[in-house]
Protein backbone atom coordinates (compact mmCIF):
# COMPACT_ATOMS: atom_id res chain seq x y z
CA UNK A 1 0.00 0.00 0.00
CA UNK A 2 3.10 2.52 0.76
CA UNK A 3 5.16 1.65 -2.14
CA UNK A 4 1.82 2.24 -4.28
CA UNK A 5 0.66 5.74 -3.22
CA UNK A 6 4.88 6.63 -3.38
CA UNK A 7 4.41 5.69 -6.79
CA UNK A 8 1.34 6.97 -7.60
CA UNK A 9 1.61 10.90 -6.19
CA UNK A 10 -0.97 12.06 -8.65
CA UNK A 11 -3.89 10.69 -6.82
CA UNK A 12 -6.71 12.27 -4.75
CA UNK A 13 -5.50 10.37 -1.40
CA UNK A 14 -7.58 10.47 1.56
CA UNK A 15 -4.67 11.71 4.20
CA UNK A 16 -2.45 14.53 2.66
CA UNK A 17 0.42 13.36 3.82
CA UNK A 18 1.65 10.76 6.32
CA UNK A 19 1.09 12.78 8.97
CA UNK A 20 -2.14 13.05 8.77
CA UNK A 21 -3.30 9.37 9.36
CA UNK A 22 -1.56 8.78 12.89
CA UNK A 23 -2.85 12.51 13.77
CA UNK A 24 -6.47 11.94 16.00
CA UNK A 25 -8.96 13.46 13.53
CA UNK A 26 -12.06 12.62 16.14
CA UNK A 27 -12.77 12.24 19.54
CA UNK A 28 -15.52 9.66 19.02
CA UNK A 29 -13.68 7.82 16.28
CA UNK A 30 -10.74 7.55 18.58
CA UNK A 31 -12.66 5.95 21.32
CA UNK A 32 -14.39 3.56 18.91
CA UNK A 33 -10.99 2.71 17.14
CA UNK A 34 -9.63 2.02 20.86
CA UNK A 35 -12.86 -0.85 21.40
CA UNK A 36 -11.90 -2.35 18.18
CA UNK A 37 -8.16 -2.45 19.18
CA UNK A 38 -8.29 -4.63 22.17
CA UNK A 39 -8.76 -7.50 19.49
CA UNK A 40 -4.63 -6.97 19.27
CA UNK A 41 -4.68 -9.01 22.99
CA UNK A 42 -5.24 -12.43 21.30
CA UNK A 43 -1.85 -13.19 21.00
CA UNK A 44 -1.42 -12.48 24.90
CA UNK A 45 -4.47 -15.05 25.38
CA UNK A 46 -2.10 -17.59 23.40
CA UNK A 47 0.84 -16.17 25.31
CA UNK A 48 -0.74 -17.26 28.64
CA UNK A 49 -2.95 -20.28 27.63
CA UNK A 50 -0.09 -22.81 27.89
CA UNK A 51 1.22 -21.48 30.84
CA UNK A 52 1.47 -25.13 32.44
CA UNK A 53 3.78 -26.25 29.98
CA UNK A 54 6.81 -23.52 30.34
CA UNK A 55 9.87 -24.85 31.39
CA UNK A 56 10.55 -21.63 32.86
CA UNK A 57 7.08 -19.67 33.53
CA UNK A 58 8.42 -16.77 35.87
CA UNK A 59 10.57 -15.59 33.47
CA UNK A 60 9.00 -17.09 29.47
CA UNK A 61 5.85 -16.42 30.40
CA UNK A 62 6.16 -12.15 30.93
CA UNK A 63 8.32 -12.41 28.14
CA UNK A 64 6.30 -14.15 25.77
CA UNK A 65 3.03 -11.53 27.01
CA UNK A 66 4.99 -8.53 25.91
CA UNK A 67 6.45 -9.87 22.55
CA UNK A 68 3.26 -10.51 21.69
CA UNK A 69 1.79 -7.13 22.67
CA UNK A 70 4.57 -5.67 20.65
CA UNK A 71 4.38 -7.50 17.71
CA UNK A 72 0.30 -7.40 17.27
CA UNK A 73 0.03 -3.85 18.20
CA UNK A 74 3.11 -2.15 16.58
CA UNK A 75 3.93 -4.67 13.78
CA UNK A 76 0.71 -6.25 12.78
CA UNK A 77 -2.04 -4.04 13.72
CA UNK A 78 -0.59 -0.17 13.38
CA UNK A 79 1.40 -0.99 10.91
CA UNK A 80 -1.61 -1.88 8.41
CA UNK A 81 -3.77 0.36 10.04
CA UNK A 82 -1.34 3.23 8.36
CA UNK A 83 -0.85 1.57 5.21
CA UNK A 84 -4.58 1.34 4.45
CA UNK A 85 -5.62 4.77 5.76
CA UNK A 86 -2.63 5.88 3.93
CA UNK A 87 -3.59 4.06 0.52
CA UNK A 88 -6.77 5.32 0.89
CA UNK A 89 -8.04 7.31 -2.26
CA UNK A 90 -9.75 8.14 -5.36
CA UNK A 91 -7.89 5.03 -7.01
CA UNK A 92 -10.68 2.85 -4.34
CA UNK A 93 -14.27 3.21 -6.13
CA UNK A 94 -17.35 1.40 -5.84
CA UNK A 95 -21.16 2.00 -7.32
CA UNK A 96 -23.44 2.54 -4.13
CA UNK A 97 -27.27 3.25 -5.14
CA UNK A 98 -26.23 4.29 -9.12
CA UNK A 99 -23.42 6.30 -7.64
CA UNK A 100 -20.03 6.24 -7.94
CA UNK A 101 -17.74 6.94 -4.52
CA UNK A 102 -14.55 6.78 -3.61
CA UNK A 103 -11.72 6.29 -0.78
CA UNK A 104 -13.36 5.74 2.37
CA UNK A 105 -16.66 5.71 1.26
CA UNK A 106 -16.79 3.40 -1.34
CA UNK A 107 -14.59 1.11 1.64
CA UNK A 108 -17.69 1.48 3.78
CA UNK A 109 -19.81 0.02 1.00
CA UNK A 110 -17.52 -3.15 1.32
CA UNK A 111 -17.54 -6.15 3.00
CA UNK A 112 -14.31 -6.86 2.47
CA UNK A 113 -12.38 -3.29 1.72
CA UNK A 114 -8.73 -4.97 2.35
CA UNK A 115 -9.35 -7.59 -0.32
CA UNK A 116 -10.33 -4.98 -2.36
CA UNK A 117 -7.60 -2.97 -1.92
CA UNK A 118 -5.43 -6.11 -2.37
CA UNK A 119 -7.21 -6.72 -5.83
CA UNK A 120 -5.50 -3.16 -6.59
CA UNK A 121 -2.57 -3.55 -5.52
CA UNK A 122 -2.37 -7.32 -7.34
CA UNK A 123 -3.51 -5.82 -10.41
CA UNK A 124 -0.90 -2.52 -10.65
CA UNK A 125 2.35 -3.66 -8.84
CA UNK A 126 2.19 -7.84 -9.56
CA UNK A 127 1.17 -7.95 -13.40
CA UNK A 128 -2.62 -8.26 -12.96
CA UNK A 129 -2.24 -11.11 -10.39
CA UNK A 130 -5.25 -8.99 -7.68
CA UNK A 131 -7.32 -12.18 -7.55
CA UNK A 132 -4.05 -14.23 -6.68
CA UNK A 133 -3.07 -11.70 -4.12
CA UNK A 134 -6.76 -11.87 -2.66
CA UNK A 135 -6.23 -15.79 -2.57
CA UNK A 136 -2.76 -15.59 -0.73
CA UNK A 137 -4.08 -12.54 2.09
CA UNK A 138 -7.53 -14.82 2.52
CA UNK A 139 -5.71 -18.22 3.11
CA UNK A 140 -3.54 -16.55 5.76
CA UNK A 141 -7.03 -14.83 7.50
CA UNK A 142 -7.92 -18.39 7.60
CA UNK A 143 -4.91 -19.71 9.16
CA UNK A 144 -5.07 -16.63 11.45
CA UNK A 145 -8.42 -17.76 12.52
CA UNK A 146 -8.29 -21.05 13.11
CA UNK A 147 -5.41 -19.89 15.89
CA UNK A 148 -7.37 -17.54 17.54
CA UNK A 149 -10.14 -19.86 17.48
CA UNK A 150 -8.04 -22.94 19.43
CA UNK A 151 -6.46 -20.14 21.47
CA UNK A 152 -9.63 -18.31 22.73
CA UNK A 153 -10.79 -22.16 22.89
CA UNK A 154 -8.31 -23.02 25.12
CA UNK A 155 -8.79 -19.92 27.36
CA UNK A 156 -12.36 -20.41 27.73
CA UNK A 157 -12.20 -23.91 28.74
CA UNK A 158 -9.78 -23.48 31.25
CA UNK A 159 -11.96 -21.23 32.92
CA UNK A 160 -15.45 -22.88 32.71
CA UNK A 161 -13.02 -26.22 33.86
CA UNK A 162 -12.07 -24.34 36.96
CA UNK A 163 -15.63 -22.43 37.79
CA UNK A 164 -17.40 -26.26 37.33
CA UNK A 165 -14.88 -27.33 39.26
CA UNK A 166 -15.56 -24.56 41.93
CA UNK A 167 -19.61 -25.37 41.03
CA UNK A 168 -19.82 -21.96 40.05
CA UNK A 169 -21.10 -23.86 36.62
CA UNK A 170 -22.90 -27.25 36.90
CA UNK A 171 -20.37 -30.17 37.44
CA UNK A 172 -19.93 -31.52 34.61
CA UNK A 173 -18.20 -28.65 33.45
CA UNK A 174 -15.82 -29.83 35.85
CA UNK A 175 -15.47 -33.34 34.67
CA UNK A 176 -12.31 -34.87 32.77
CA UNK A 177 -11.87 -37.40 30.07
CA UNK A 178 -10.92 -41.02 31.36
CA UNK A 179 -8.48 -41.24 28.67
CA UNK A 180 -7.39 -37.81 27.84
CA UNK A 181 -7.30 -35.70 30.94
CA UNK A 182 -9.03 -33.26 29.29
CA UNK A 183 -12.57 -31.33 29.99
CA UNK A 184 -13.82 -32.74 27.18
CA UNK A 185 -17.32 -31.69 27.66
CA UNK A 186 -16.46 -27.56 28.04
CA UNK A 187 -14.27 -28.23 24.73
CA UNK A 188 -17.64 -29.36 23.26
CA UNK A 189 -19.92 -26.85 24.58
CA UNK A 190 -17.82 -23.57 23.81
CA UNK A 191 -16.85 -25.03 20.45
CA UNK A 192 -20.75 -25.62 19.66
CA UNK A 193 -21.62 -21.97 21.21
CA UNK A 194 -19.09 -20.19 18.84
CA UNK A 195 -20.26 -21.95 15.68
CA UNK A 196 -23.88 -20.37 16.52
CA UNK A 197 -22.15 -16.66 17.12
CA UNK A 198 -20.49 -16.97 14.12
CA UNK A 199 -23.22 -18.41 12.11
CA UNK A 200 -25.08 -15.55 13.19
CA UNK A 201 -21.86 -12.89 12.75
CA UNK A 202 -21.42 -13.76 9.22
CA UNK A 203 -24.90 -12.62 7.83
CA UNK A 204 -24.20 -9.20 7.83
CA UNK A 205 -20.98 -6.53 8.42
CA UNK A 206 -23.61 -5.10 11.34
CA UNK A 207 -23.66 -8.44 12.59
CA UNK A 208 -19.86 -8.87 13.07
CA UNK A 209 -19.54 -5.40 14.47
CA UNK A 210 -22.37 -6.17 17.16
CA UNK A 211 -20.28 -9.77 18.14
CA UNK A 212 -17.41 -7.54 18.15
CA UNK A 213 -18.35 -5.09 20.26
CA UNK A 214 -19.94 -8.05 22.85
CA UNK A 215 -16.79 -9.62 23.01
CA UNK A 216 -14.97 -6.42 23.44
CA UNK A 217 -17.52 -5.34 26.21
CA UNK A 218 -16.66 -8.50 28.28
CA UNK A 219 -12.72 -8.54 27.80
CA UNK A 220 -12.76 -5.25 29.25
CA UNK A 221 -14.62 -6.40 31.94
CA UNK A 222 -12.96 -9.37 32.09
CA UNK A 223 -9.45 -7.34 32.18
CA UNK A 224 -10.48 -4.79 34.31
CA UNK A 225 -11.79 -7.24 37.27
CA UNK A 226 -8.61 -8.77 36.48
CA UNK A 227 -6.86 -5.57 37.72
CA UNK A 228 -8.95 -4.97 40.36
CA UNK A 229 -8.44 -8.11 42.18
CA UNK A 230 -5.02 -8.13 41.86
CA UNK A 231 -4.68 -4.69 43.69
CA UNK A 232 -7.13 -6.20 46.32
CA UNK A 233 -5.36 -9.33 47.11
CA UNK A 234 -1.97 -7.57 46.90
CA UNK A 235 -3.01 -4.47 49.58
CA UNK A 236 -1.57 -7.02 52.36
CA UNK A 237 1.52 -7.31 51.22
CA UNK A 238 2.34 -3.53 50.90
CA UNK A 239 4.92 -3.26 54.33
CA UNK A 240 6.84 -6.87 52.63
CA UNK A 241 10.81 -6.33 51.87
CA UNK A 242 9.60 -7.58 48.08
CA UNK A 243 6.80 -5.60 47.30
CA UNK A 244 6.62 -3.50 44.47
CA UNK A 245 4.41 -0.59 43.62
CA UNK A 246 4.33 -0.34 40.20
CA UNK A 247 3.44 -3.72 39.89
CA UNK A 248 0.98 -4.18 42.53
CA UNK A 249 -0.50 -1.17 42.68
CA UNK A 250 0.35 1.37 39.92
CA UNK A 251 -0.18 -0.93 36.70
CA UNK A 252 -3.60 -2.64 37.97
CA UNK A 253 -5.17 0.48 38.34
CA UNK A 254 -4.07 1.66 35.35
CA UNK A 255 -5.26 -1.23 33.87
CA UNK A 256 -8.39 -0.90 35.98
CA UNK A 257 -8.72 2.37 34.81
CA UNK A 258 -8.32 2.03 31.05
CA UNK A 259 -11.06 -0.82 30.75
CA UNK A 260 -13.87 0.87 32.58
CA UNK A 261 -12.71 3.91 30.03
CA UNK A 262 -13.15 1.64 27.47
CA UNK A 263 -16.53 0.48 28.34
CA UNK A 264 -17.74 3.39 29.28
CA UNK A 265 -16.47 5.11 25.43
CA UNK A 266 -18.88 1.85 24.12
CA UNK A 267 -21.77 3.18 26.20
CA UNK A 268 -21.02 6.74 25.39
CA UNK A 269 -20.29 5.99 21.27
CA UNK A 270 -23.59 3.78 21.40
CA UNK A 271 -26.02 6.52 23.28
CA UNK A 272 -24.39 9.14 20.86
CA UNK A 273 -23.72 8.06 17.74
CA UNK A 274 -26.51 7.52 14.76
CA UNK A 275 -27.58 5.20 12.39
CA UNK A 276 -25.92 1.57 11.88
CA UNK A 277 -22.91 2.63 14.46
CA UNK A 278 -25.90 2.93 17.04
CA UNK A 279 -28.22 0.82 16.94
CA UNK A 280 -25.07 -2.05 16.56
CA UNK A 281 -23.38 -0.40 20.00
CA UNK A 282 -26.81 -0.28 21.35
CA UNK A 283 -27.93 -4.20 20.47
CA UNK A 284 -24.22 -4.87 21.55
CA UNK A 285 -24.98 -3.50 25.34
CA UNK A 286 -28.45 -4.80 25.60
CA UNK A 287 -26.91 -8.46 24.93
CA UNK A 288 -23.88 -7.96 27.48
CA UNK A 289 -26.44 -6.55 29.63
CA UNK A 290 -28.55 -9.68 28.96
CA UNK A 291 -25.48 -12.18 29.82
CA UNK A 292 -24.15 -10.43 32.85
CA UNK A 293 -28.70 -10.75 34.26
CA UNK A 294 -28.87 -14.48 33.18
CA UNK A 295 -24.83 -15.02 34.71
CA UNK A 296 -26.10 -13.25 37.98
CA UNK A 297 -29.17 -14.53 37.87
CA UNK A 298 -27.90 -18.37 37.84
CA UNK A 299 -25.32 -17.70 40.88
CA UNK A 300 -28.01 -16.31 42.95
CA UNK A 301 -29.91 -18.81 42.17
CA UNK A 302 -27.21 -21.41 42.96
CA UNK A 303 -26.08 -20.60 46.12
CA UNK A 304 -29.81 -20.43 47.53
CA UNK A 305 -30.52 -23.79 46.26
CA UNK A 306 -27.58 -25.51 47.19
CA UNK A 307 -26.89 -23.34 50.69
CA UNK A 308 -23.54 -22.12 49.78
CA UNK A 309 -22.21 -18.21 50.56
CA UNK A 310 -21.81 -16.21 47.59
CA UNK A 311 -17.80 -14.84 49.09
CA UNK A 312 -15.61 -17.32 50.71
CA UNK A 313 -15.16 -16.86 53.97
CA UNK A 314 -11.44 -15.02 55.12
CA UNK A 315 -10.33 -18.04 56.38
CA UNK A 316 -11.26 -20.15 53.87
CA UNK A 317 -8.13 -22.65 52.27
CA UNK A 318 -8.74 -24.04 48.98
CA UNK A 319 -7.21 -27.88 48.28
CA UNK A 320 -5.03 -26.30 45.68
CA UNK A 321 -3.85 -24.30 48.39
CA UNK A 322 -3.01 -27.06 50.53
CA UNK A 323 -1.27 -29.88 48.23
CA UNK A 324 -0.43 -27.80 45.05
CA UNK A 325 -2.18 -30.80 43.24
CA UNK A 326 -5.31 -30.31 41.01
CA UNK A 327 -8.29 -32.36 42.70
CA UNK A 328 -9.82 -35.36 41.43
CA UNK A 329 -13.15 -35.26 39.75
CA UNK A 330 -15.05 -38.16 38.86
CA UNK A 331 -14.68 -38.41 34.52
CA UNK A 332 -17.98 -38.22 32.46
CA UNK A 333 -17.67 -41.70 31.77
Amino acid sequence: MIVYRLGHPTVNYEHANALSVVVPHDLLGLIYQATIAILLLVGFESATAMAGEAVNPQRDIPRGVILSLFIQACICYFFEYFAANFFMGDQYTATVDGQTVTGFAAALSSGAPIGDIAKILGDSLLFGNGFLLQLTIASTVVMALIGTALSSLSTGVRISYAMGSDRELPAVFGFLHGRFNTPHFGIYFLTALSALIGSYAVQSVDNVTIVTLVSNIGTFMLYGITCGVTLIATLRHLLDDEHSPLKTIVIPSLGLATNLFMVCGIFYYGLTGTGSAKTNSLTAIGISIAFFAAGLTYLIGDSLLKGKPLFLPANFDHPCAIDRTIPKFPNAN
